[in-house]
Parts: C-alpha cells; sequence; structure tokens
C-alpha cells in the first residue's frame, strides 16, 4: 500500500528537496522553505523551527546527513555549512551554528555531505571540493586541476557505498575515490609582496618591495597599491587572500582570489599592512607577512607649523589685549563715577527703609504683646468662674505658671518678612522640660516625642496653640499617669499642610499619652474645668475642631485652618 502525504495535505508544500533517516529511525523532509520531522504514531509532519546562527533568513537547505556521533550537518546555498548537535537535540533546541568562518566558507553553496570513515567530511560545492575535520574546519580544497570532473557539481548527488567509496556528480559526469588514499599536504604556501605602486605612477621593483622592512609616504603619495601573491601555481586563481592595515582597519578583510589593496588618503601616523593567504588546497598561511607604514603629515600638520600658528595666535591676542584693556579702563572710569552717585543715592533710600522698618517692627511687637496680655485676661477671667473662695490661691498660682509659658513664647520669636514667626517645636522643648519636673511621677518614667513642625508660623496663630500645648501637656503630667507606672509616654505632634487654596493651610495638633484616660465624672465635650473650657473656647476661636479619644490612653486632636499672612 501506497500512502500520499500530499493527497491528505499532510504536507504543507509540493516541493520536495530532499529525503533523509537519522540513525533514530526518523525521516526528516526538506523543501524549498522548511524542513519537517514524520510523527509516525500520529501520521503527520512538525516542521523543525532552525534558528541558523548570524542568518536572520532562513537559506534553503540542499544537503543532510548525520555524523557518527549523532550531529546533524546541514548544507545550504550560498550560506555554508550548519550543524545541529547532539545536545540541542536532546534539549528541543532548534538553534544552528555555523562552520567554516574562518576559511571563508559562510558564502559557499554545499551540495552533498558525506563522512569518511575517520570522521572527516567531505562537501560538494560550486567550487571545488572540500574536505574538513570533525570540527568544520577547512583541511583542503580539490578542484579540477587535482582530477575532478569540474569545479561545480550537483544538488543532490553524492553517496557512500559499504566499502567506505565517496561519489560526487557533477556536470561533467561524477568523481569515485577512496579517502584513506588521498593525500593532503597541510604545509602553508609562502606569500610575497611583488609590488608597491604610489601616487603619480611611481612604482617600487618587485625586488625592492620584498625587501623592504618600512614603507613611508608623504602627502603627495594620497593613494596606495600593494600587490601580493601566494607562491602556489598548481592552480593560481583559486588562490585566496586576507589583508589588514593595522591602525586603521577594524578587522581582516576577505579579498577572495583578489591580491591587491589599495588604500587613498591615509591619516598621518604609523600603520601595520598584513597579508595572509591560502593555496587552491585551502590551506592558509596565518602568519602571513607583514609591512610597516608610516605616513608623514602635511608641512601645515607639522609641529613646527603648530608652534608658528601658536606664536601668530599670541602676538594678535597681545595686540587685542592692549585694545581691550584701553577700553575697559575708560568704561569702568565712567562706570564708577556713575556707581558713586548711585551709592550716595542709595544710602539715603536705605536708610529711610531702616527708620520704616524699625517703626514696623515696633507696631508687630506691640500688637503681640496686646494680643498676649489679652489671652492673659481671658484666660484668668474664664478661669475665677470656676474656683470657689478657698481656692483663690491655686489659681493665682496656676495664671502665674500660664504667664511663665507664654514668657517661654517670647524666646522663640523671630522677626522675618516684616512680621514675627513663632518656633512651636523649640518652645514645646522648653514647656516639656519645665512640666516634667512638676509631674506627679517620676521624670525618669517619662519619655516624651517632639514632632511638632519646625516650621515658623505666625505669631497670631503661636500664641493660641501655645496655650493650649501648655493646657493639655500640663493635664498629662499632673493626672494622666498612675504613681506606680513605671513606663509612661506623651507624644505632641503638630502637622501643617497646605489646602487647596494657595494662602491657606491645615493645621493638625495632636497631643497622645498612654495614661489612664478620662474620669468618668468629666465629660470633654462639656467640660467643666478652667484648662479644658480654655482649650475648647481657643478652639471655637480658631474656628477649629475638637477630638478626643481614650485608646490605650488619651488622644486629644485640634485641627483648624488659618490663612498665611503675606
Amino acid at each position: 500500500q501506497v500512502d500520499s502525504f500530499l493527497a491528505n495535505n499532510s504536507l504543507a508544500e509540493l516541493s520536495i528537496t530532499l529525503l533523509f533517516q537519522l540513525k533514530s529511525g526518523e525521516v526528516l523532509v526538506g523543501t524549498q522553505y522548511d524542513v519537517y520531522r514524520y510523527d509516525s504514531e500520529r501520521g503527520r509532519f512538525e516542521t523543525i523551527e532552525f534558528r541558523f546562527e548570524g542568518n536572520p533568513q532562513r537559506p534553503l537547505i540542499l544537503s543532510v546527513n548525520q555524523s557518527r556521533s549523532g550531529d546533524l550537518w546541514l548544507g545550504t546555498k550560498s550560506q555554508g555549512l550548519y550543524v545541529w548537535t547532539v545536545a540541542n537535540q536532546q534539549k528541543g533546541n532548534a538553534n544552528l551554528f555555523q562552520v567554516g568562518l574562518s576559511d571563508g566558507l559562510t558564502s559557499t553553496a554545499v551540495y552533498g555531505i558525506e563522512f569518511d570513515s575517520t570522521e572527516k567530511i567531505w562537501c560538494s560545492t560550486q567550487n571545488g571540493l572540500l574536505k574538513l575535520d570533525s570540527r568544520g574546519n577547512l583541511l583542503e580544497r580539490f578542484s579540477s586541476s587535482d582530477g575532478l570532473q569540474g569545479s561545480d557539481f550537483n544538488f543532490g548527488a553524492s553517496f557512500k557505498d559499504s566499502e567506505g567509496l565517496i561519489y560526487f556528480g557533477g556536470i561533467n559526469g561524477y568523481n569515485k575515490f577512496n579517502p584513506v588514499f588521498v593525500e593532503i599536504d597541510l604545509d602553508p604556501p609562502r606569500i610575497l609582496l611583488i609590488d608597491i605602486e604610489l601616487a603619480g605612477s611611481k612604482t617600487i621593483t618587485p625586488f625592492i618591495a620584498e625587501e623592504i622592512q618600512t614603507l613611508q609616504l608623504t602627502h603627495k603619495d594620497y593613494f596606495v597599491v600593494f600587490t601580493f601573491s601566494v607562491l602556489d601555481f598548481l592552480d593560481p586563481e583559486k588562490n585566496q587572500f586576507r589583508y589588514m592595515l593595522e591602525g586603521f582597519d577594524p578587522d581582516w578583510i576577505d579579498n577572495e582570489t583578489r591580491n591587491t589593496a589599495t588604500y587613498t588618503n591615509l591619516p598621518a601616523g604609523d600603520y601595520v599592512f598584513r597579508v595572509q593567504g591560502a593555496n587552491s588546497a585551502g590551506v592558509w598561511n596565518r602568519e602571513g607577512i607583514s609591512l610597516v607604514v608610516r605616513v608623514l603629515p602635511p608641512p601645515w600638520h607639522t609641529w613646527w607649523a603648530y608652534c608658528l600658528y601658536g606664536i601668530t595666535f599670541l602676538f594678535f591676542m597681545w595686540i587685542f589685549k592692549r585694545v581691550y584693556d584701553s577700553y575697559v579702563i575708560k568704561k569702568r572710569a565712567i562706570q564708577m563715577a556713575i556707581e558713586m552717585h548711585e551709592t550716595e543715592n542709595r544710602a539715603d533710600d536705605d536708610m529711610q527703609e531702616q527708620l520704616e522698618l524699625q517703626d514696623n517692627l515696633v507696631k508687630s511687637v506691640y500688637r503681640h504683646n496686646v494680643a498676649t496680655l489679652s489671652l492673659v485676661s481671658d484666660y484668668i477671667s474664664r478661669k475665677s468662674d470656676y474656683l470657689p473662695d478657698g481656692l483663690t490661691r491655686e489659681a493665682a498660682q496656676g495664671s502665674i505658671k500660664l504667664v511663665a509659658a507664654l514668657s517661654a513664647l517670647e524666646d522663640c520669636l523671630y522677626y522675618k518678612n516684616d512680621g514675627l514667626l513663632a518656633d512651636l517645636h523649640k518652645y514645646t522643648d522648653i514647656l516639656v522640660s519645665k512640666l516634667i519636673s512638676e509631674a506627679s511621677v517620676r521624670p525618669d518614667t517619662i519619655i516624651s516625642i517632639n514632632e511638632v513642625s519646625t516650621k515658623l508660623i505666625s505669631a497670631e496663630i503661636a500664641t493660641p496653640l501655645s496655650i493650649v500645648l501648655y493646657e493639655l501637656l500640663e493635664n498629662c503630667f499632673q493626672h494622666a499617669f498612675e504613681l506606680e507606672s513605671p513606663a509612661n509616654y506623651i507624644h505632641i505632634s503638630l502637622d501643617i499642610e497646605p489646602t487647596g487654596s494657595s494662602r491657606e493651610c491645615r493645621y493638625r495638633l495632636v497631643v497622645d499619652d498612654n495614661g489612664v484616660g478620662c474620669p468618668g465624672n468629666i465629660h470633654l465635650d462639656t467640660p467643666e474645668t478652667s484648662g479644658l473650657t480654655t482649650v475648647h473656647a481657643i478652639a471655637e476661636k480658631l474656628s477649629g475642631s475638637l477630638h478626643t479619644s481614650f485608646d490605650n490612653g488619651t488622644i486629644v486632636t485640634l485641627v483648624f485652618t488659618q490663612t498665611v499672612p503675606e
């Protein structure tokens, strides 16, 4: 029974270029664009997505063979030879690496691949027959001068019989040979530099070109042509060359069978011209020959020319400086006279501004002191409403402490931008240091955390906040903690954040302690003590809100919004 894989559409392409059976028994089918592997269990072909190293485009595969170790060798059209290693096959990795990169085989069309008994590789190409070692390095190239039917062979015309004889077919017949009896001369050929041609039809004779060690060129030698030769006359048309001018060429230049190298307008400097060559059998002389090339700069680029340029430049700079100095001195004299007159006028203006500034400072201090005394008066008035006659002395003492606290605020005031500003962070440190010594528990059991903003704020806002801080902290140190509590803390924070308006800021003051909380007979929403009443009154005056909570202590939060003075 014959099954047609084309009729049942198992293969996507109708043009079959090669068939090959792997040592594992699998069958590979090559088409013009892809390679397929036949899955006998499912009766279908799977595409092998080969990735060719250094070649973004997929070349046409012309030949395939498998080595004894299991590596799969693939010959392509005009792209050389690729190998699919056993390691990549086992991993399912379809990456192929290219061989013969250093031997100029990357553009060769490989029509047939056969392995001899020593695992040497024989390839028929469009340019003779190649013999490679097991790693793909070129050992020798054979041509029609070695007895081949011709230099060009046919696609798919290769075979190895049971006796180890290898057959390759070409356009003029076929060649049969036993690779065991093919001897290879691996001695590298000799290379000579036979001619050097310079601009103006100047030529160095072959004898001098062979003996010369250093070539010196001037700016008049704007082009130079090197001619070289490989002393192998078996098939001289197949001799290959590559060259490089060290210091100018970034890499070797493969010149194929051309034996000349031309350079034009070389920059001044020292170079080394190197040549490597291969005979018709593909055996390269990697040592090659070398020639030191020294290109002299033109006269206008020599060191003495640059010295002359420098002296000329310095002379003109000296002349220019003398003219410029005279101009600058005259201009400076006129400018100084104008500045002296302006300085006199500014001195009068500065004196007037200082007088006005001092007057504004006096007025600002006066307004601040009036506001402070007014707050103290309101505080004492409200506190006296809650004091029985027997507590008059205690009320007076409390008033004195408040006045002392406000006096501490005076040490934290600064005059800036025509106004008084206060540092509440510094004031809080002073206040805590005073109150902790009068606390109801031992001072060493209290930890205070000051996170009040260090930003300076207006004295009109700082003054009522200082009273709120005093009342809340004084209450914490006197009543918040149990007498035998070994660890107590107070956390004070003041955050100042801008609101949507460009001149409004949101103030948030929080005093938090881990004390016993608020007694049951005291209601913070409707306080009956003078201190809490004062805090409520200030919160109302600032149009703010006062919140309290009793989670593991007492937390009092005052939030209000104020316009920042210009």
